[in-house]
């Protein structure tokens, strides 16, 4: 019975392992777009401020 249970947790901490692991992925391309919507933000308020200064 031991030996089973032993082998339960080796699975179980094995999947948490992988899910962790496919979490910081997901974390890091949530970051990477993150940062990219920030630079297309940026880039949207440049052309604002030029289609301003065009109008004044």
């Amino acid at each position: 019975m031991l030996e089973t249970i032993q082998k339960a947790f080796a699975e179980y901490e094995e999947k948490m392992k992988s899910l962790a692991n496919c979490l910081d992925a997901e974390a890091y391309h949530l970051q990477q777009v993150a940062i990219h919507c920030n630079r297309v933000s940026e880039e949207c308020m440049t052309v604002g401020d030029s289609i301003s200064k065009m109008d004044s």
